[in-house]
C-alpha cells in the first residue's frame, strides 16, 4: 500500500490485515522493493494512491516496482481524479481504478478479482 498520508497507510494495513493480508506500507513507494526483498515474497498486488505529494505519482511508482520485481504484479490505483490523460496512462500500464472515497466492499471485490486472475494464470 502506497499513500503519502500515513493515516491512510495505517488504516489500509488494518483493513487488509483483517482480511488476512500481510501488508507492506509506504508513504512514497521508494522503499517498497527493499522491503519486499527483506520479506522474501513478491507482492500479490500493489495498491497505490495516484497523488503522492511532491514526488512521482502512483503510476510512476507502480512502474518502478514492477520493473524491479515483476511486470505482471496487478495494480489498483486509488484516485479522486479521472482526467482523460490519467485514464490513458493507467490503461497503458494495465492498472485498475478505484475512486475515492474507497468503499471497503468494492476494494475487497477488486482485490479478489485481481488475485484470482493471478492465481488462475499460474495454474
Amino acid at each position: 500500500v502506497i499513500d503519502d498520508e500515513t493515516t491512510i497507510v495505517d488504516g489500509m494495513k488494518a483493513l487488509l490485515g483483517g482480511w488476512g493480508a500481510t501488508v507492506i506500507g509506504s508513504p512514497t513507494g521508494e522503499d517498497v522493493v527493499n522491503a519486499v526483498h527483506v520479506a522474501g515474497k513478491l507482492p500479490d498486488l500493489i495498491i497505490a494512491d495516484y497523488h503522492l505529494g511532491a514526488g512521482p505519482d502512483g503510476i510512476e511508482i507502480a512502474r518502478r516496482i514492477r520493473q524491479d520485481l515483476d511486470p505482471e504484479i496487478p495494480v489498483i490505483l486509488v484516485t479522486g481524479t479521472m482526467a482523460p490523460d490519467l485514464l490513458e496512462n493507467a490503461r497503458a500500464d494495465r492498472l485498475e481504478f478505484l475512486h475515492k472515497p474507497v468503499v471497503p466492499d468494492k476494494l475487497h471485490a477488486l482485490i479478489n478479482l485481481k488475485v484470482r486472475r493471478l492465481d488462475s494464470a499460474a495454474t
